[in-house]
């Protein structure tokens, strides 16, 4: 199971309690989508094995995010991610705009982004599109857990 969130803006009180709520569900895999800010706010996922994060256009300090996740074992954060999960193709970058060429070559099972601050679960073909949403800056914060065997999608309200 993933854990897909966005647009966390350095917004530690809900982060903390989206944390909450992602400790009990025990993803396999934590996707940050853009506008994580800061290289500190890397240190609340230190617990997860496999985090891996896209570049927002408020991720000023990339040098900064780069050394911290690679001290903690992970991927190198990129402007986009391209990757194999449970046998599904994925896709993920943090501007929608960013992902357009992705869906229209229906090579990805899933084309994930932030940016928008708004949820988003939409099909294009055999391509599923998906924002979690934000935990800034919104009126209802929320992220997403996907279960790629089952295609199951949750929004979670925080």
């Amino acid at each position: 199971m993933i854990v897909i969130l966005s647009d966390t803006h350095e917004h530690v009180e809900v982060l903390k309690k989206a944390l909450k709520k992602i400790k009990k569900l025990k993803p396999e895999l934590i996707i940050h989508l853009g506008d994580l800010i800061c290289p500190p706010m890397l240190d609340f996922f230190k617990d997860y094995k496999d985090f891996r994060l896209v570049f927002g256009n408020c991720d000023g300090e990339k040098q900064g995010l780069r050394a911290k996740a690679k001290a903690y074992g992970w991927d190198e954060p990129k402007e986009f991610l391209n990757f194999e999960f449970e046998n599904k193709k994925f896709f993920a970058a943090h501007q929608p705009h960013k992902t357009e060429s992705a869906i229209e070559t229906q090579r990805y099972d899933y084309v994930l982004h932030g940016h928008t601050h708004n949820a988003r679960d939409e099909k294009n073909g055999k391509t599923r599109i998906i924002n979690p949403g934000a935990l800034y800056w919104t009126k209802k914060y929320t992220f997403a857990s996907l279960n790629p065997k089952t295609d199951e999608l949750k929004f979670i309200k925080v």
